[in-house]
């Protein structure tokens, strides 16, 4: 089963975090749960650092993207108003995301249903394609080597440009400046020592909010739609219609929504169509110029973001159709009345952000969303 790929990958993922304190959960091997509540030390050291994060990201706002935008239209451009907003949206989801005072049950649960699946799958037997196990695998070793790999590049950055808005250092580094100047050949000790501690920081934040992220939205929420998906496979390829089976399903379903409708979802929802509109757009833009980094970095952040939207909003559009097209299947076939009945009340599986489901087209109507406003952009830049 790809549960079992991603159980593997969630025990590292809960490992870094252990090490770093960053949420509220641990993996404890025992015999029913695997996922468990840290101790109250931890606890309280993580409400600690999401006190700071809330912080950081208040003065990010106020003194980065706010002062900035408020910067005349005459002396900064559209690409320079939208870039520091593409770098403060990470910061700000992170902070969404974490955005609890203790370890959430539904979570837990769902967790510990994935583990406790992932063991009766290799007491019985059960193989998957090898080419699905290839992908899944690539996919979630890439995660994790993206939680080293991002803060790196990102304190590296920093370090060559340590006055990008709105990170602290355009906060509060004099912009004219030699902290400021792209020249490293003349910089004295105490510039590099600057440079250098605000590159720390920024890999030491950057570090907690991607192992942060990548908790809560790739084994949380993309890794429950995967299990949901998984166990409607099970339950629709059998020859018999099996209601006892798709009661479990909406059980499952229900635990799903329970943990990612309110929080995780409607971060995912809102955060990642803005990123991709606004990083087309900077792709537009740049593509005239020779500015090969940043091209190169929004080229990155663009197919990351539409893989995310396009595989989150898919796998649920997937369950729904799927279980609305077995239920339209059973409903040919005989059964006793107690089936009948049973059959009227059940509804098709839905995964819920906020106050709406993803249905089967819901994929398409946020890809055509994102290419219409992205166009919108483009022509009010044009006018303007």
């Amino acid at each position: 089963m790809l549960v079992d790929i991603l159980v593997s990958h969630l025990k590292r993922n809960i490992a870094t975090a252990g090490k770093l304190r960053c949420h509220f959960y641990a993996w404890k091997e025992t015999n029913s749960t695997k996922v468990t509540p840290t101790s109250e030390n931890v606890c309280k050291f993580v409400r600690f650092t999401t006190l700071l994060h809330f912080v950081h990201v208040l003065v990010l706002l106020l003194f980065g993207v706010v002062g900035l935008s408020s910067s005349p239209s005459d002396k900064i451009s559209w690409v320079e108003r939208i870039q520091p907003i593409l770098l403060f949206i990470p910061y700000i989801a992170s902070l969404v995301v974490r955005m609890e005072l203790s370890a959430d049950p539904a979570c837990l649960q769902l967790l510990n249903e994935m583990c406790q699946s992932s063991e009766r799958s290799r007491r019985r037997g059960e193989k998957i394609l090898a080419i699905h196990a290839q992908i899944f695998s690539v996919i979630y070793t890439l995660c994790d080597a993206v939680t080293i790999l991002l803060p790196s590049a990102m304190g590296f950055l920093v370090f060559l440009e340590p006055c990008q808005p709105p990170l602290l250092g355009s906060i509060i580094l004099p912009p004219r400046s030699a902290f400021c100047l792209p020249d490293l050949g003349r910089k004295t000790a105490t510039v590099t020592l600057v440079r250098l501690g605000l590159a720390t920081f920024e890999f030491v934040i950057l570090l907690y909010i991607t192992v942060i992220a990548i908790f809560y939205v790739i084994y949380v929420l993309l890794g429950g739609i995967i299990f949901l998906w998984e166990e409607c496979t099970h339950v629709f390829g059998r020859s018999t219609a099996a209601f006892v089976e798709y009661r479990k399903l909406h059980v499952l379903e229900k635990l799903l929504n329970s943990c990612i409708r309110h929080r995780i979802f409607p971060m995912i929802a809102f955060f990642c169509p803005v990123v991709q509109i606004l990083s087309s757009y900077l792709l537009v833009e740049l593509h005239g110029h020779v500015n090969w980094s940043q091209l190169i970095l929004f080229s990155t952040v663009f197919l990351d973001v539409l893989m995310l939207n396009v595989t989150i909003f898919s796998g649920c559009a997937t369950v729904f159709k799927r279980s609305r097209r077995w239920l339209a299947k059973v409903k040919g076939e005989k059964m006793s009345k107690m089936n009948k009945k049973m059959l009227v009340s059940m509804i098709p599986l839905r995964v819920w952000f906020g106050e709406s489901f993803i249905d089967g087209i819901t994929p398409l109507v946020i890809q055509e969303f994102c290419s219409l406003q992205t166009m919108n952009l483009l022509l009010l830049k044009l006018r303007n």
